[in-house]
């Protein structure tokens, strides 16, 4: 036993057989939440510094009889195509996506599992990447999973990135003139609810770094179209007083606070003003704390951003105003309304934040703010990992 233990006999050596399919199966489990695909490539989209992301949803009517969004209800859905105008593939990026675990090494990107663009599999079997001058297919031989990867025409060349998903199911499209109170919608996996989309959308554009337009279109028919715009406010900015300080257990030293005010617009119509702030911090942790980070995640940062949205007192008054009015929200408003942390409820406002970690999460935190940071999330990225030793000191 002794001279096994320390190699010292020449047995031969066997690789390690994975069956990537129900592996792959067993991580779809762990991204289980709602749109859980779009919330993945929109986030590799950000990481990529892309400025707009498009959806296209393509349905199996033909077009010409189809000239409004309400047309389109109850369609079956064939193909999603995700399109966004960030970095092109490079080698290593194209290499990175064909390699399960090999997560994004560059501290600032959310991506940290190197697992998230397998979600595509709960929509279809045969996923295809094109960007730039290459693509990438996905195909099944069995239980392995192989890719082909080779150059495109001159004519399919492009300056953007899409991810195509010919769509396994072919789930049907519900169109609804209104949101579910509850932000928790039930999941029937034959249906893709628009309306519920629409609103994820939303919240979607709370923290992204550089995405300030998203897009969904259906057979060529824009349906959707929410953009933010960041401005500086000397005034909010003035009312905060601000000391450069260690956070409580010194792993932070907060460098500089910064507030600014941030527009939602959907449809050039409809809008809502939010207070953002940015505050910067440098990272300061024992050596065994950040080779354990390194080990299980990617190198750790030297610096991180913690971000705050918060409702601004005009956009309180305002919301009060529609609550307390008899005229019915429209769709837009609705929507706008769920991005906020507050919950108003007749004469009362509740605290309802959340924490993001790059896209929404379902960890409240009591206040009424949304706050973001590079949180270490489980896996799916739901909560934070606070069962890891490690992580919840």
């Amino acid at each position: 036993m002794a001279e096994i233990l320390n190699n010292s006999r020449n047995g031969q050596l066997h690789e390690v057989r994975v069956n990537q399919r129900k592996m792959i199966d067993k991580i779809l489990t762990q991204y289980s939440s709602d749109f859980v695909g779009c919330r993945e490539l929109i986030q590799n989209a950000d990481d990529s510094h892309a400025t707009s992301f498009h959806l296209q949803i393509k349905c199996n009517a033909p077009s010409s009889s189809l000239s409004k969004e309400t047309d389109f209800h109850a369609q079956t859905i064939t193909e999603l195509r995700m399109i966004n105008n960030g970095k092109i593939f490079s080698e290593t990026d194209w290499k990175r996506v064909a390699t399960i675990a090999e997560g994004n090494t560059d501290p600032q990107s959310v991506g940290q599992f190197g697992v998230g663009f397998f979600s595509v599999f709960a929509y279809t079997d045969e996923p295809m990447i094109t960007s730039g001058k290459e693509y990438t297919k996905f195909v099944w031989k069995g239980d392995q999973l192989l890719y082909q990867h080779d150059k495109l025409s001159i004519q399919e060349k492009t300056n953007e990135t899409s991810i195509i998903l010919i769509m396994r199911d072919k789930p049907t499209l519900c169109i609804e003139s209104n949101l579910n109170n509850s932000e928790e919608t039930k999941k029937v996996m034959s249906t893709i609810n628009l309306t519920e989309l629409k609103a994820y959308f939303a919240k979607v554009l709370s923290f992204t770094r550089h995405i300030v337009n998203l897009v969904i279109t259906i057979n060529s028919l824009t349906v959707f179209h929410i953009s933010k715009k960041k401005y500086e406010n000397p005034s909010i900015q003035n009312t905060f007083t601000f000391e450069p300080q260690p956070s409580i257990n010194h792993m932070l030293h907060i460098n500089s606070f910064v507030v600014t005010e941030q527009i939602i617009t959907i449809d050039n119509t409809a809008s809502i003003v939010l207070g953002h702030i940015t505050v910067e911090a440098s990272v300061n942790v024992d050596q065994q704390f950040h080779n354990y980070i390194e080990r299980i995640l990617k190198r750790f940062p030297s610096t991180v951003k913690i971000q705050l949205l918060f409702v601004p007192i005009n956009t309180i008054v305002k919301q009060q105003q529609l609550q307390s009015s008899l005229v019915d929200k429209n769709l837009n408003s609705q929507i706008l309304e769920r991005i906020l942390p507050l919950k108003f409820l007749a004469n009362e406002i509740i605290p309802s934040g959340f924490i993001f970690i790059g896209l929404g999460t379902h960890q409240s935190i009591g206040i009424g703010m949304r706050v973001y940071s590079h949180f270490i999330p489980t896996v799916e990225r739901q909560e934070l990992n606070l069962q890891d030793p490690y992580i919840a000191k």
